[in-house]
């Protein structure tokens, strides 16, 4: 999941965050107990598990600055190209494009995640149960067959937005996202969950899935993409656009 950024609280001058952690080990004797050689294999063991703990987080840190640096190559010329495969009104869609035209809107997006309860990235609340996070297939199944089957009703309320539904607006059940188009996690859920809960409940008239914005700052091109998505919508291309922004950055 990508979560909201939280203010840190300031440290004063003298203060200085070590680069390194420690971890104290009881004194033991060896000699005196005749268990020394089932302490050293544990000892042997402890070193291996820390050493692929920390091989684990490089490779983790790693991995996201190479996302962040190839998400960074992307400009806004970029997402005016794209619009061109779905066909939109080139000047129209760069006219709108260009002046943040839905700036607005997708701040109003967001302070309804806020207020639904809603810090991180994908969030779905489908008939008001809500989901955190990139799930498996397996999880959204459960939730949806007992809105269906049950008529499970969930604690929230939250509003499907403006934006068109995908699916049948009469569906039974109602899957409303918050989402930022430049979170890894999002894209994961748009290639993994998402084709398997569209073929048998999307396209089955069962859900109706509602997209809204939560733009994390975290995401320098998170506001763009969306802007992008609202201009295109003018144009009823609004899924056309949300689809290609994630593919394009696999």
């Amino acid at each position: 999941m990508c979560y909201m950024p939280k203010a840190s609280p300031k440290k004063t001058p003298e203060e200085k965050r070590p680069d390194y952690f420690e971890i104290t080990l009881p004194k033991v004797r060896l000699k005196d107990t005749p268990l020394a050689p089932l302490w050293v294999f544990l000892l042997m063991l402890l070193s291996f598990l820390l050493g692929m703990l920390t091989t684990k987080l490089q490779y983790m840190g790693t991995t996201q600055t190479s996302q962040n640096t190839q998400q960074a190559q992307i400009t806004n010329d970029d997402i005016k190209k794209w619009a061109r495969e779905i066909r939109v009104d080139r000047k129209q869609f760069n006219d709108c494009f260009d002046q943040n035209k839905y700036d607005n809107l997708i701040s109003l997006d967001a302070s309804d995640a806020i207020a639904a309860s809603a810090e991180a990235t994908p969030t779905f609340y489908i008939n008001g149960t809500r989901v955190v996070g990139a799930q498996p297939y397996a999880a959204f199944k459960i939730i949806i067959d007992e809105a269906i089957q049950k008529k499970v009703v969930g604690p929230f309320t939250v509003s499907k937005g403006h934006l068109p539904a995908l699916g049948n607006s009469k569906a039974p059940v109602t899957m409303i996202e918050f989402s930022d188009l430049q979170c890894p996690f999002c894209r994961q859920f748009f290639t993994t969950a998402f084709p398997q809960i569209k073929k048998d409940y999307i396209d089955t008239g069962k859900v109706a899935l509602y997209y809204r914005h939560l733009p994390l700052t975290i995401h320098p091109m998170a506001k763009p993409f969306a802007n992008a998505t609202e201009c295109a919508h003018e144009q009823n291309k609004f899924w056309e656009m949300h689809d290609l922004i994630f593919e394009k950055q696999g």
